[in-house]
């Protein structure tokens, strides 16, 4: 837009400056066309004849020179002769079939009341200029009638006219590209009014040229005109088509629709290569990670060559799958052993997590006569396994190691298996908390309670004598794994061990006491 403004202003001062010389030139040949005028008065006003025909009235003189032909040649429109007091002794204007009188409206106009006249005896230059005729504007001339060596006294005027039509006009410009008219005086005063508020009449007069443009086509010039006694009469208008302004205004759109051209092949360009180089590459890495994701395959690696930030991105994301393949084997590897050695110690495991419940090891289920795959199970119906008379032991036990009042959880209680016999088993587990000094509450609704104290190990009773004299099959120790709900930041787990139960407790059947 900056470029569009500076070409355009830049033209416009340019075609301004052209059509101020165009104007000068029309004026330039509109005073020259007055010095011929006046010249052609001072010949015929210092002449012996007419200065002998004011005072005789000889018709020899029009009848043999002031004839059509004269009209013609000189290109006049109108001859008067007048003596010193105004009145006419001679007056005719030129029309298509030779010379015509003049109207009456001409007769009043040039009265002998007239300021026109040349009444000074003494009168010895002509004066010429433009003046108001009911015909229209007329560059007139008049010259004082002297005798041929230009001796007086002055007899009277000699006056030729020739007005301004538009042929004329358009003749005075045929050496440019105007179109040249005459406008009412108050066009160019509320042209200057509106350009110029502080301008006075006197300014508007010194000032002869303005130029204003009509539109983005064409281009006004305006030169102020005052008639022959100096009073304003009429402004001479200069018509332009705006050449320069047109020619600019196609290079500039040419030039506008270049940089546009030129800007959107750069953009698209840039974004080819965006797309390319990264939104393609992005793309792939963004798909690449999802499908590694989805599948879980951590072995998986990211192939994206080169050595741009996505490239190094891929390489980070390829060290991380790295770390964490090494740490998933080294974890597949520990649980392994840890089953292994959970296997030889014929021990069961089960994780109790707020989230997902109470999760059975194989083993733990087989313990308790349930099928021997690993299953999740509320923690609710795992209590019901217990015992009534180990309940509310085993949970106030359990309550207290999870408000950190024991450093691990231990606990003897029978156990109903499927069939819906009681197996007396040994529980130890520690519970995972977040903060050291959390203690995650228990479910409601059938899950262990929080409340009451911290319970003593039980010790043999009659029931477990009575036991041996009813021996029951015993089946190895379950060792479950205990996670409780986790309160907010935090969470447990509680990890058992097998424990070795004592002689008279190993064939203990399900009878209570």
């Amino acid at each position: 837009m900056l470029v569009w403004s500076l070409l355009l202003r830049d033209l416009s001062a340019l075609e301004t400056r052209a059509l101020r010389q165009d104007v000068a030139r029309v004026l330039s040949t509109l005073s020259a066309s007055q010095a011929g005028l006046e010249a052609l008065a001072r010949d015929w006003g210092h002449w012996n004849d007419t200065y002998a025909f004011v005072a005789s009235g000889d018709e020899t003189l029009y009848q043999e020179n002031l004839n059509a032909p004269f009209f013609e040649t000189f290109d006049l429109d109108l001859v008067l002769i007048a003596d010193r007091t105004g009145r006419l002794v001679y007056a005719a204007h030129a029309e298509a079939a030779g010379l015509g009188a003049l109207s009456p409206d001409e007769l009043r106009a040039f009265g002998p009341e007239h300021p026109l006249w040349l009444r000074d005896p003494a009168a010895r230059e002509p004066r010429s200029g433009l003046l108001q005729l009911p015909g229209g504007i007329a560059l007139v001339a008049l010259s004082p009638i002297l005798t041929s060596t230009g001796e007086g006294p002055s007899r009277g005027s000699f006056l030729v006219a020739r007005y301004l039509t538009e042929a004329r006009l358009a003749a005075y410009a045929q050496h440019t590209l105007a179109a040249v008219s005459l406008a009412p005086y108050e066009e160019l005063t509320a042209l200057v009014a509106a350009d110029h508020p502080g301008l006075t009449q006197h300014q508007l007069a010194a000032r002869t040229l303005y130029s204003y443009p009509r539109d983005d086509a064409t281009l006004l010039g305006y030169a102020a005109l005052h008639d022959l006694f100096g009073r304003p009469l009429a402004a001479l208008r200069v018509s332009e088509p705006r050449v320069f302004y047109q020619q600019g205004l196609v290079s500039a759109r040419a030039l506008i629709a270049a940089v546009a051209l030129v800007g959107l092949s750069f953009s698209a360009l840039v974004l080819v290569l965006v797309e390319r180089l990264l939104l393609a590459r992005l793309g792939f890495l963004s798909a690449e990670v999802a499908r590694i994701a989805q599948r879980g395959d951590v072995s998986a690696r990211l192939d994206l060559p080169g050595v741009d930030e996505l490239s190094r991105l891929a390489g980070d994301i390829n060290g991380m799958l790295a770390s964490l393949e090494r740490a998933f084997a080294a974890l597949r590897e520990s649980r392994e052993r840890y089953a292994l050695a959970a296997q030889g110690a014929n021990d069961g495991l089960w994780d109790w997590e707020a989230a997902r419940g109470v999760t059975l090891s194989s083993r733990c289920a087989a313990l308790l006569g349930l099928p021997e795959v690993e299953q999740v199970r509320p923690p609710w119906q795992l209590i019901r396994h217990v015992h009534p008379d180990d309940r509310q032991r085993v949970l106030k036990q359990l309550a207290a190691h999870l408000r950190g009042e024991s450093a691990h959880f231990e606990s003897e209680l029978r156990l109903r298996d499927a069939e819906g016999r009681y197996r007396w088993m040994l529980l130890r587990g520690v519970a995972v908390r977040a903060e050291p000094s959390a203690a995650p509450p228990l479910a409601p609704a059938g899950a262990p309670s929080a409340d009451g104290g911290v319970a003593h190990r039980p010790q043999p009773t009659r029931s477990l004598r009575r036991a041996h004299r009813s021996p029951q099959p015993h089946p190895p120790h379950a060792t479950p794994r205990v996670r409780p709900q986790a309160a907010p930041g935090g969470g447990g787990r509680a990890l058992s061990r097998p424990q070795p139960l004592q002689s008279h407790q190993r064939q203990f059947g399900p009878q209570g006491r």
